[in-house]
């Protein structure tokens, strides 16, 4: 195991955005707590990962970003650890020293990885965006989180790609929105269907590590334009900077603060694992009527199974009209039944 994740770090970890290095590098140091450097890889067995799993979820094994009331780690957390452990093996495997791969089978080959049942994740609402939103200005008065809410709730973007944009990825004319089409590989057509602009999303802070361009509606370019009236910012210069420094983009962990901030100023319950992603779990659930590969475009998702599973959720309305439909359809056959009876 020492071997394998020396190599790893050496061999594969540079290739990796900035983001995703750090956040391999502390589940690697996880994973370091109870894998020991001379166990075997070819030993890696389920009663093994159980066994660590165990130990996350009890809190033996814990993270110094453990931010939760409760000790342990969620399923979620554990899985994308084990995912890690995976995919190393899986490198190990396709990388080659003299010729020879590393390893020539894969011990977790049909090992199950946690799953977490019963998933809690949380849809804010309209009401309590906009009681959040009138305390922007009370949370940070320099309008950075004032346009950051709007962003997020009309583009439905990460929180971290939205902090890191550059004032240059605010793109106002077609000629500006033609040229970064042309620079990621999307069609330069695009630029004639989007009357409000677009933004441009980079792949060094997108989860994926894609490149895009994507439409703005009214609602965000009215934001981006009273915001930068207010706070100019040209090009290369991050759009939302630090409060310390003005040459590095604010942190998602400053955001996260301001919204909670916002949320309890508006007197609004915190929600369990809330937080920036409601908005984009809301974004996505009003569109579910909408054809599926525009709404990935839109909000940055790569896959169709967990933008319907993890953020497309049922609402209280349409669930009763299955349920009224359903009732009425079985009032309309126990009416053809009783008159064929009687006939």
């Amino acid at each position: 195991m020492g071997q394998l994740v020396a190599l790893y770090r050496a061999e594969r970890l540079p290739r990796l955005s900035a983001a995703r290095q750090r956040t391999v590098r502390s589940m690697l140091a996880l994973l370091g707590q109870h894998f020991a450097d001379a166990l075997p890889v070819a030993d890696l067995s389920q009663h093994r990962v159980d066994a660590y799993a165990a130990a996350r979820r009890s809190g033996a094994i814990g993270s110094p970003r453990h931010r939760t009331k409760e000790p342990g780690a969620r399923a979620g957390a554990i899985r994308n650890e084990v995912q890690l452990l995976a995919t190393m093996v899986r490198w190990a495997r396709q990388h080659r020293v003299n010729g020879r791969p590393l390893l020539v089978a894969d011990p977790l080959e049909g090992v199950t990885r946690p799953r977490e049942t019963n998933a809690r994740w949380p849809v804010t609402t309209d009401g309590r965006y906009a009681a959040t939103r009138a305390q922007a200005l009370a949370v940070d008065p320099r309008g950075r989180f004032a346009c950051l809410v709007v962003l997020a709730r009309h583009t439905g973007r990460r929180i971290n790609a939205l902090v890191n944009l550059r004032a240059s990825d605010v793109l106002r004319t077609r000629s500006q929105m033609e040229a970064a089409l042309g620079a990621v590989g999307q069609p330069l057509g695009a630029a004639a269907h989007w009357p409000h602009g677009a933004l441009r999303f980079r792949k060094e802070f997108d989860k994926r590590e894609y490149d895009a361009v994507v439409p703005i509606s009214a609602g965000a370019r009215a934001a981006l334009d009273a915001y930068l009236r207010e706070h100019p910012r040209l090009g290369d210069a991050p759009l939302f900077p630090s409060s310390s420094d003005d040459t590095k983009a604010a942190h998602k962990m400053l955001a996260g603060y301001w919204l909670r901030r916002a949320e309890k100023l508006a007197e609004r319950p915190p929600m369990e694992r809330g937080g920036w992603h409601a908005l984009r779990r809301l974004r996505a659930s009003e569109r579910r009527h909408l054809p599926p590969q525009d709404v990935m475009a839109a909000g940055g998702w790569r896959s169709l199974a967990i933008m319907q599973t993890g953020y497309q959720h049922a609402d209280a309305a349409t669930t009763y009209g299955v349920v009224a439909l359903e009732a009425a359809s079985q009032q309309i056959g126990g009416g053809q039944r009783a008159a064929r009876t009687a006939e």
